[in-house]
């Protein structure tokens, strides 16, 4: 399954650098498991977001609640599943009526 992780910045300190170097660390071994869709800051440095593959949402939500970003306070943290529109589930056939679900 597939979820996006949503941090939204609530201090404005900066990170310290053991943190980006665990959060980073983190990144990298999502994408060398293969998990890992996308992720990065908001341009409006109001947070940022992680695209990923998980095996389930306790999964994900462990993973996003233990980031360092969030467990130091500067970040709080949303989770959803989220659904990767490609044209193998139909999601971008203008014509299918299982198009567009939801």
């Amino acid at each position: 399954m597939e979820f996006e992780i949503r941090f939204r910045r609530v201090r404005p300190e900066p990170f310290t650098p053991d943190a980006i170097s665990v959060h980073v660390d983190r990144l990298a071994d999502l994408d060398d498991a293969g998990r890992l869709i996308a992720a990065g800051p908001l341009a409006d440095g109001s947070g940022g977001l992680i695209l990923a593959r998980f095996d389930t949402l306790d999964d994900a939500e462990r993973f996003a609640r233990s980031d360092p970003f969030v467990t130091s306070g500067w970040e709080t943290v949303e989770v959803r599943e989220w659904v990767h529109a490609h044209r193998s589930n139909n999601y971008l056939d203008d014509h299918s009526p299982t198009s567009h679900r939801g």
